[in-house]
């Protein structure tokens, strides 16, 4: 079976690789080639050099977008010249069966090269593209491209999926031709253990970039005055403020910086408790990755969040006006009633988010789209 993948627009491996997550994208990819005999394409934003990157593996060919098109440093004249690709690359794609989307961005690709190759499209979407514009406080007219785009794709598509039930329940609510949509979960690689004792006493964990819908800022005011570290592995433009912060309500943060897909699963263990603050969410590696790992996670209750929570029982969820600082030190002191909830935690993951898992899903709608 060969398959085409397209990589969200504008990223390339290269990126991936700078990123820290190279190793764990191409993983599930090598893993689906090696199980059931699978050929894949990929488009990337990036390149030549995109190639040294998976040199070693002959079930990827690579095919960066900027050795068939110019890269203009005008981001608009990119955007349009994307539009060119499936054109470009149509004669060097005849073998594939089947198109898919890395993200929804990108996606005009896909819908091009199904209609040239008159083979089925798969849009894979990680979160609501959408959805998050309007969250995030986006122009009207990048709104309004992320609406029109979702339509079009889910016009387009023979499969769409989503990896929430939320996501799918907002697309259903606002557009057109929706029966298309399925739901295939964020994956962990494997289940790793640390005996709760063995683990920081008196600092958490939190993991995502440093902008706004992380709600960093906070989780800090939640912690004021409060003995208990908080390390947090990420970069963004809010670095600074949040310095700032924590410096004023006496809160002890240790930045990390980006850390690399292998380093990362690492440190897991070595926490009691992750924390995810955020305002939204898709559905987040990074707590699926922490949950694997034996951290007990206390998640901002949101609709997603809640998908992957049961409170109380499998995990934790607090608001707003919830006392944190209580609530945190209850679970880091309280070993017993923690590891009750790690494990229904570990067994949540191992029931719906194993890789082994979603590559069964992935596999199934491959053979359904070539029949």
């Amino acid at each position: 079976m060969n398959v085409i993948v397209i990589f969200t627009y504008g990223i390339s491996l290269k990126d991936w690789h700078e990123a820290g997550i190279l190793d764990r994208e191409i993983k599930f990819y090598k893993k689906m080639s090696n199980k059931y005999n699978i050929n894949y394409s990929f488009i990337t934003f990036g390149t030549k050099d995109d190639e040294m990157y998976v040199q070693d593996l002959e079930e990827i060919n690579v095919y960066p977008v900027y050795e068939f098109i110019k890269f203009s440093n005008n981001k608009f004249l990119n955007l349009f010249k994307s539009l060119l690709i499936p054109f470009k690359l149509k004669n060097l794609l005849t073998e594939n069966q089947i198109v898919k989307t890395n993200q929804l961005n990108g996606a005009w690709i896909g819908i091009i090269l199904k209609k040239l190759l008159k083979i089925p499209l798969f849009t894979r979407t990680g979160y609501n593209l959408y959805e998050f514009s309007i969250n995030n406080k986006k122009p009207f007219l990048v709104k309004l491209f992320h609406y029109l785009l979702t339509q079009i794709a889910l016009f387009s598509s023979d499969l769409y999926t989503v990896t929430s039930i939320a996501d799918k329940s907002f697309l259903q609510g606002k557009f057109n031709k929706t029966k298309a949509i399925k739901i295939i979960p964020n994956w962990i690689e494997k289940l790793s253990h640390n005996n709760f004792s063995n683990r920081y006493e008196n600092k958490i964990l939190t993991v995502g970039r440093l902008e706004k819908q992380k709600n960093i800022d906070g989780l800090i005011k939640l912690m004021e005055g409060s003995r208990i570290e908080i390390d947090i592995v990420g970069e963004g433009s809010e670095k600074n403020s949040l310095m700032k912060l924590s410096e004023k309500l006496n809160v002890k943060i240790n930045f990390k910086g980006k850390l690399n897909f292998h380093d990362l699963n690492n440190i897991y263990k070595d926490y009691r408790i992750f924390i995810l603050p955020s305002l939204f969410e898709g559905n987040p590696k990074a707590l699926l990755e922490a949950m694997g790992s034996g951290c007990l996670v206390i998640a901002a209750n949101n609709k997603n969040i809640q998908e992957i929570i049961r409170n109380n029982e499998n995990g934790i969820l607090f608001n707003p006006e919830d006392n944190l600082k209580q609530i945190i030190e209850y679970f880091l002191n309280n070993t017993e009633e923690s590891e009750k909830i790690i494990q229904k935690s570990y067994q949540s993951i191992e029931d719906n988010n194993l890789i082994e898992n979603i590559m069964e899903s992935e596999i199934y709608y491959y053979k359904n789209l070539i029949k």
